[in-house]
């Protein structure tokens, strides 16, 4: 049976009615080094990093949605114009929510992007981008590469509790927009019985 595009968005739970579930994580987790009042620096460390990629998506995606509203992307699917803007509101809540937890252990907040990730990869396609189709394939390169290292980073590196919470909420997200841009660009939206960590990022 085929599942329309928007139904299909629905039951992911990304489009914008559901927006920051992600950022929240689940609703336990196990106890952590901050329960003693201090947070290990390796999970600020790892926060830090993903934080400039979540400035780099946002960014992207914004960008993406400017170019959509001047018409320039040609004939884009109603689902795929959907998936842009909440991306863009999902990728800016959670930065907003990695900066919470880092400034809550006196740290300061990432506001700069994470410049190779920029320059190497998402400045070069989105100049190049023409219409929809490499858009969407952009879109599936960051959210394949944010997911992967935020699940590197949970399997890893963080231990604390609050970081595990707030990193395993955003990845399991991620990976949902994954599967969609697999459906949006005709490809089988869950090709892998195991979440990978190859396309992750490193510092």
């Amino acid at each position: 049976m085929r599942i329309a595009r928007r139904r299909f968005l629905l039951m992911s739970g990304l489009l914008p009615a559901a927006t920051l579930v992600a950022c929240t994580g689940p609703a336990s987790a196990p106890e952590g080094p901050e329960d003693s009042g201090e947070m290990p620096g390796p999970d600020l460390d790892a926060m830090e990093f993903v934080a400039g990629l979540e400035v780099v998506a946002e960014a992207a995606y914004r960008q993406a949605l400017a170019s959509l509203t001047a018409g320039q992307l040609g004939e884009v699917p109603a689902a795929g114009s959907e998936l842009l803007q909440s991306a863009a509101t999902q990728h800016g809540q959670c930065l907003a929510a990695i900066n919470h937890l880092l400034e809550s252990a006196g740290r300061k907040a990432v506001t700069e992007p994470n410049i190779e990730f920029d320059l190497s990869v998402v400045t070069p396609e989105l100049t190049a981008a023409k219409g929809w189709p490499q858009i969407a394939f952009l879109a599936r390169t960051i959210e394949t590469a944010l997911a992967a290292t935020y699940l590197q980073a949970i399997q890893s590196t963080l231990q604390a509790r609050s970081t595990l919470r707030l990193a395993g909420g955003i990845q399991a997200t991620g990976q949902k927009r994954v599967a969609i841009l697999n459906f949006l660009l005709g490809e089988y939206p869950v090709p892998d019985a195991f979440q990978k960590t190859d396309a992750a990022l490193t510092a």
